[in-house]
């Protein structure tokens, strides 16, 4: 229940984009699915089949990174 133009508000256009996008602000890109968000979750999680197992993640790198960048204002908000 995300409204687009919040997310156009918030969020720069990609530096990058395919041509099916042709040039669109996030409001006019996206759309919303009218489906309860527990159905979708389950559809996404039986499409997409996620099995087997998987290596912890590399925790120690999250928080150097989250230190060193994307824990500062100075990242999440540059311009």
């Amino acid at each position: 229940a995300l409204d687009p133009a919040r997310i156009a508000r918030y969020l720069r256009p990609p530096p990058r984009q395919p041509e099916y996008r042709a040039g669109r602000d996030h409001a006019a890109f996206l759309t919303h699915i009218p489906a309860d968000p527990t159905w979708l979750r389950g559809r996404v999680v039986t499409a997409w089949e996620p099995t087997g197992v998987y290596p912890d993640p590399p925790l120690e790198r999250v928080r150097e990174l989250v230190a060193e960048k994307f824990g500062h204002d100075e990242w999440t908000f540059r311009s």
